[in-house]
């Protein structure tokens, strides 16, 4: 059955009006369809085809659109301000709006930079994790007479995660800030830095806007040549955009299938502030069932508490586009842009899913979270097979910031390639849920000709190109070039192995300008690392920080391993004092656990080989541990390796090596020609 549609027409009757027994295919016409709630796709509803207009100008939009602009001042400058509906309100407050499709910035103290905390309540005693909702500020760092100060909301950055934390009050004798919500990390500060957004007196500089929560107004100073009045101006009022909803938290297989999206672009979703819990604040009772698969129910003392934050990656936010229970479906050339959450979230019970020349940009969240039921929970709602290739995920992370570009939960079997992930501020491809050696639902996963850069941009830690975690048998990382991955203090890694770690391999990859190193392990065994190149990496071309000493869930009879890492056959090059091997603890390397042989060393120290614990060993000590005995110190001959060409030129000694050839990797890293949206 074939419904054609226009955008004065109701997606959502027109799909209820269908018979149920025949498979529907909705055209959509170019224009932009307004949404005021989530649209949602029933279990009943299969074979559903839904294309739009193919050069993308079919919109499914959930903004709220300011109108009636009165001139003003403000702060002695010229500004505009106009009423915000209630509904694009959320929490009392109004974090993201947009003219003529660009993001606009919140008014914000200091302009530039951050600010140090000067101490943390509670006290942290060397604890990861401590529920914090206030801190000491340095004399001057908060104004007491700012306005509004309920409006105002401090972002504080604490090792990998951001938190949003409204003001509540603050006591000017102490220099005491505190806030409605929690971090879940303490205010040290020696990790800590912050700043404040919605300040009224910091509004000063064209493209920002501050809103006034006590009249609900939007008061804004435009960019140059913008007129208010003729400007598209959107507050984005809806949460989730489109639900693919099979059959709820039953997840019976199959129950939504065959359903089609094609050449449609989401646009001003993702409304709001979401908190964690079990189930994802969607915002719409429809869907208030949704389980957060991430969500830990022992993640104690923080359970019944309002946390500003996850302990990773953003996992509290859900998607534009929700999915659960829904296999053999597609989206393809569709544009996810300007919304506040993650694109896309393929939840629990899915499976044969292809996301294909999609582009997820200028967004809040991440990218797209694919994740089902933990290893522990019923085989009926694991999610895996899920493809996603040249797609574009980029400007992504704009309120959450630890947001991943893609984040793989409990998932298996999934194909991730050709994709290009830029301009992030964590992780472009995270890997696995599970610290330590417990079982996991994640493995055999494909992660490969992927090009990852400018991740990190310095605004957090303890982050990779592409990060893996936990026991996944089956987990190959290859052909990915990777580059341009920069901490704020520590983790500014290419490839990251994380805690428990095990059985991957990682080869043919291509990983240069990090800040700190090309390839790092925390803990785990028998990984294979072979056939990349690190180059030009700060502090060294790889790290190990612990050995077989770390057990985390292992509760079985008997050793849990004996080697952790294999290296074979990489490039290591590094510029001239640097040393190419660095391991916080000397376990983490001794012979027993630690393979290196047949590399190849560029640069770098022979003097400072290799940083084990505070000590450094010359080359030869290195050696004299039975390490890389068969490596050899050459030029490998790249075409401009200060120009980051590695390319390999015709008489290259890594020819003569049978090094595989990084052109594999460099040329076809990436969207395909002809893939692009």
């Amino acid at each position: 059955m074939l419904i054609r549609l226009t955008a004065s027409d109701d997606i959502a009757a027109a799909i209820d009006s269908a018979l149920i027994d025949e498979p529907l295919e909705l055209e959509l016409a170019s224009g932009v369809y307004r949404l005021d709630r989530p649209l949602v796709i029933p279990a009943s509803r299969r074979g559903l085809t839904v294309r739009g207009a193919a050069d993308g100008s079919t919109v499914l939009d959930g903004g709220c659109r300011l109108t009636g602009w009165v001139r003003d001042r403000i702060n002695g400058r010229a500004a505009w301000r106009a009423a915000v509906p209630e509904q694009a309100v959320s929490d009392g407050t109004v974090n993201q709006f947009f003219a003529d499709g660009i993001r606009q910035k919140r008014s914000r103290w200091p302009e530039n930079g951050d600010l140090t905390p000067a101490e943390t309540f509670p006290a942290s005693e060397g604890r990861l994790f401590v529920p914090t909702r206030s801190f000491r500020v340095k004399a001057g760092d908060f104004d007491p007479a700012w306005s509004e100060p309920a409006g105002i909301e401090t972002v504080l950055f604490t090792k990998w995660v951001e938190s949003r934390l409204p003001v509540e009050s603050f006591d000017a004798r102490e220099n005491v800030l505190a806030f409605r919500r929690y971090s879940r990390f303490p205010a040290d500060p020696e990790y800590a830095r912050f700043h404040f957004e919605n300040v009224k007196e910091a509004l000063r500089r064209p493209g920002e806007y501050w809103f006034d929560r006590t009249a609900r107004q939007l008061w804004w100073i435009p960019p140059e040549g913008v007129e208010p009045d003729s400007a598209d101006t959107v507050v984005p009022a809806v949460g989730a955009l489109l639900a693919l909803d099979g059959g709820g938290e039953a997840c019976e297989p199959g129950l939504l299938s065959g359903v089609r999206l094609e050449n449609l672009t989401f646009r001003y979703g993702g409304a709001g502030f979401s908190r964690s819990g079990s189930c994802y604040d969607l915002g719409d009772g429809r869907l208030a069932d949704w389980s957060n698969t991430f969500h830990r129910a022992d993640q104690s003392p923080f359970d019944g508490l309002d946390a500003a934050n996850a302990g990773q990656a953003a996992v509290q936010f859900p998607a534009v586009l929700m999915a659960r229970g829904v296999r053999n479906a597609e989206l393809s050339g569709c544009v996810i842009e300007h919304c506040g959450w993650y694109g896309l979230n393929i939840g629990p019970g899915s499976s044969d899913i292809a996301v294909r020349r999609c582009r997820f940009s200028d967004l809040g969240g991440g990218g797209i979270v694919i994740s089902g039921a933990p290893s522990a929970d019923t085989v009926r709602r694991r999610t895996g097979r899920v493809t996603v290739a040249d797609c574009e995920i980029a400007h992504a992370g704009r309120l959450q910031h630890s947001a991943a570009g893609i984040l793989i939960g409990h998932a298996f079997g999934n194909l991730i390639e050709h994709n290009h992930i830029h301009d992030l501020y964590y992780t472009g491809i995270s890997c696995g849920w599970s610290w330590g050696y417990a079982e996991q639902a994640a493995r055999e996963n494909r992660i490969g000709f992927n090009h990852i850069h400018d991740l990190g941009q310095q605004l957090l830690c303890d982050m990779g190109g592409v990060y893996l975690l936990g026991i996944q048998p089956g987990t190959r990382v290859y052909n990915n070039l990777i580059h341009d991955v920069s901490c704020r203090f520590y983790g500014g890694w290419a490839l990251y192995t994380d805690e428990g770690s095990a059985h991957m391999v990682l080869e043919r990859n291509v990983c240069f300008n990090c800040t700190r190193d090309g390839y790092h392990q925390h803990y785990g065994r028998e990984n294979i690392v072979r056939y990349n190149i690190f180059a030009f990496n700060a502090n060294s071309a790889l790290a190990i920080t612990s050995g077989n000493d770390r057990r985390e869930l292992y509760e079985l009879p008997g050793t849990n391993y004996q080697n952790n890492l294999n290296l074979l056959g990489n490039v290591f090059l590094q510029a001239p004092g640097h040393p190419f091997f660095r391991a916080a603890a000397p376990l983490a390397v001794d012979p027993e656990q630690f393979s290196s042989d047949c590399n190849f060393f560029h640069g770098g120290s022979r003097r400072k080989f290799a940083q084990v614990g505070e000590a450094f060993l010359t080359c030869s000590e290195w050696r004299a541990r039975g390490f890389d005995r068969h490596s050899k110190f050459l030029d490998p001959g790249f075409v401009s390796p200060e120009k980051r060409d590695f390319h390999l030129k015709p008489d290259s000694a890594l020819r003569r090596e049978f090094f595989p050839d990084p052109a594999e990797t460099i040329d076809q890293a990436g969207i395909r020609s002809g893939k692009t949206v």
